[in-house]
């Protein structure tokens, strides 16, 4: 009996710790697109809103393209907990997002990637690149209910620059359980330079609706697996297992 407890326990263990962590697509790694309506695109578990000629989406590490200057070097994250850059010989190439703004990248322009709604769990940790002091990168954290910005970190001077830095944001003054939205946007402080920031691996809460939120310009559902049904079957699959025993 002693044993079938403990079994049941380590199997659970995984999706108590993953399930209640990572956002939905917080690393990023389901590159698949789509044009809603509006002309927005829409990734799984995000969406890009553009600001005078801004732009963002889904890039993979090691490959030069989002920028004038060559990155690619630099591009590989040593931090990234699912796929760690060891060498030239064994990349572990992933997925990041990126946030910009226009090729001329005046400083009215910028770009913004917005989460699906999620319950927020403890702290916010996330690898961030920026390509130059200059460079405008922000999170921000908004209630999902009213669109209130509760929360923002703004990310200035060497932090992240031409290095993933694995950073922790500070949101015990948010309730854990409140439902939140995430906007993370990229532009420049410094006109025609600083144009990029990469944002990877965000951990932090549960994914539990799947919507574009408001403030991201218009509600539109979309359906898509849902998280929280996921740990649900994950407690159905491993309680009858344990029963069966």
């Amino acid at each position: 009996m002693t044993k079938t407890i403990l079994f049941c326990f380590l199997a659970l263990l995984p999706v108590l710790l993953n399930a209640n962590s990572l956002l939905l697509n917080g690393d990023f790694e389901n590159t698949s697109v789509e044009t809603l309506a509006d002309g927005r695109l829409r990734f799984q578990g995000w969406t890009a809103k553009y600001t005078n000629g801004g732009y963002s989406g889904i890039y993979q590490e090691g490959i030069n393209g989002l920028s004038a200057y060559s990155h690619s070097d630099s591009l590989n994250d040593p931090n990234d907990p699912f796929f760690p850059y060891i060498n030239s010989t064994t990349p572990n190439l992933d997925h990041f997002a990126y946030a910009r703004p226009s090729g001329p990248a005046p400083t009215s322009s910028f770009a913004e990637l917005y989460s699906d709604v999620f319950s927020k769990q403890g702290n916010v940790k996330m690898d961030v690149w920026r390509e130059s002091s200059g460079s405008y990168s922000e999170v921000r954290f908004h209630r999902a209910s009213d669109n209130a910005l509760l929360d923002s970190f703004a990310f200035t001077g060497s932090t992240a620059v031409h290095s993933w830095t694995t950073v922790t944001l500070d949101v015990s003054g948010i309730s854990d359980g409140t439902d939140l939205y995430i906007v993370l946007r990229g532009g420049t402080y410094s006109p025609g330079s600083g144009w990029l920031t990469f944002f990877d691996n965000i951990f932090g809460g549960l994914t539990q609706e799947y919507n574009v939120p408001e403030a991201g310009g218009g509600s539109v559902g979309v359906p898509e697996s849902s998280s929280f049904f996921m740990l649900l079957m994950s407690f159905s699959m491993v309680a009858f297992y344990c029963k069966r025993k």
